[in-house]
């Protein structure tokens, strides 16, 4: 397993997000939710926001650990060169979807 990575210190909080989801969830549920069809409708619309920064969240935490998995091979002595060739092609086939992509870069002074 590699080495944790430090965050980006972003404004994102997934916690957060999970919570406001929680809330909103319950929300949903409650036999009065529809009684106020405006409310309820933003009340919807912002749960699909929601879910939708959750799995931007998820994908971009997947493909970062992919890429440290890769990382640490390196350090290691691995060959990953044959991984990484698909791996740019999948985060550029997810860019051209209108979807942001992680692709780290490490350099290094030669």
């Amino acid at each position: 397993m590699p080495p944790a990575r430090p965050t980006s210190g972003g404004a994102f909080d997934e916690a957060r997000v999970v919570r406001e989801l929680t809330e909103l969830e319950t929300q949903i549920s409650s036999p009065d939710f529809w009684k106020d069809q405006a409310s309820a409708q933003k009340t919807l619309q912002r749960r699909r926001r929601l879910e939708d920064q959750r799995v931007l969240a998820e994908s971009l935490r997947k493909q970062s650990d992919d890429l440290a998995v890769l990382l640490d091979w390196a350090k290691h002595g691995e060959d990953v060169s044959a991984d990484l060739g698909p791996a740019l092609k999948r985060a550029i086939a997810v860019v051209k979807r209108g979807e942001p992509a992680l692709v780290d870069v490490v350099t290094q002074v030669r």
